[in-house]
C-alpha cells in the first residue's frame, strides 16, 4: 500500500507494456479524490477498496469517478448497512 499520489502511478504507467486499467484505493485517505480524478481522466477505472470511509466520503469518491467497490465495509469495526449510490 502506498499513499494516494498519482506520481508513482505515472512512473509505473511509463514502465509497463499493458495499460493500467483498474485502480483500487481507500477514498478516505488524504489525496484520494485527486487520484480518482487523475485516473478517470486517463480512462482508468477506480474502485474503493477495504476502507473506513463514511457514506459522504464514498459519495464524494463516486462523484469524482469511482465506479466499483471491493469488500465494501470490510475494514469497519462492525457490520454496516450497504448503500446504493447513483
Amino acid at each position: 500500500m502506498i499513499p494516494a499520489d498519482p506520481a508513482p502511478l505515472e512512473r509505473l504507467m511509463h514502465g509497463i507494456a499493458t495499460p493500467l486499467r483498474l485502480l483500487t484505493l481507500a477514498p478516505e485517505r488524504p489525496g484520494a479524490l485527486a487520484v480518482v480524478q487523475w485516473a478517470r481522466q486517463r480512462g482508468i477505472r477506480h474502485r474503493d477498496g477495504s476502507h473506513r470511509g463514511d457514506l459522504d466520503t464514498v459519495r464524494l469518491a463516486a462523484e469524482a469517478g469511482m465506479t466499483l467497490s471491493t469488500h465494501l465495509g470490510n475494514a469497519l469495526p462492525q457490520p454496516q448497512p450497504k448503500f446504493l449510490i447513483r
